[in-house]
């Protein structure tokens, strides 16, 4: 049993009625104003050619997993980078913008991680470049 309005009236009795009022569910992009970005991030297996192709990209750093991947043994990197975009505001001439302050408490938590047993296996190279 429902209760429409203040009737009650079973599932069975009840009336359904198709809505025209209703928005369409898609549009044409053309249609629709892109979308301001803050910043485009990417994943990968973390190796020194990949994280040094991204760094030349002006990408930076923000997250390297503690456990190795099972099967090719490589951390997993996350990197940003930011974009010009009038809606965030900036103080300061800092290079990354926004992300300037996460991007130094990243280095100082993966500086102090590298003596946990879960980085000690990884490439030193990798590492330099990562904190560079």
């Amino acid at each position: 049993m429902a209760i429409v309005g203040s009737v009650q009236v079973s599932l069975l009795e009840e009336n359904i009625k198709p809505r025209t009022d209703l928005p369409p569910l898609f549009a044409h992009l053309r249609e629709r104003r892109p979308e301001n970005l803050h910043y485009i991030g990417v994943s990968f297996g973390l190796t020194l050619d990949l994280l040094r192709f991204w760094k030349k990209q002006k990408f930076a750093p923000f997250y390297v997993g503690h456990n190795p991947n099972a099967v090719t043994g490589e951390h997993t990197c996350m990197v940003l980078k930011p974009l010009d975009n009038d809606d965030i505001e900036t103080c300061g001439t800092d290079e990354w913008g926004f992300f300037g302050p996460f991007y130094q408490d990243f280095r100082k938590k993966f500086t102090w991680l590298l003596g946990s047993s879960s980085f000690r296996t990884m490439d030193m190279q990798a590492c330099d470049e990562v904190l560079v």
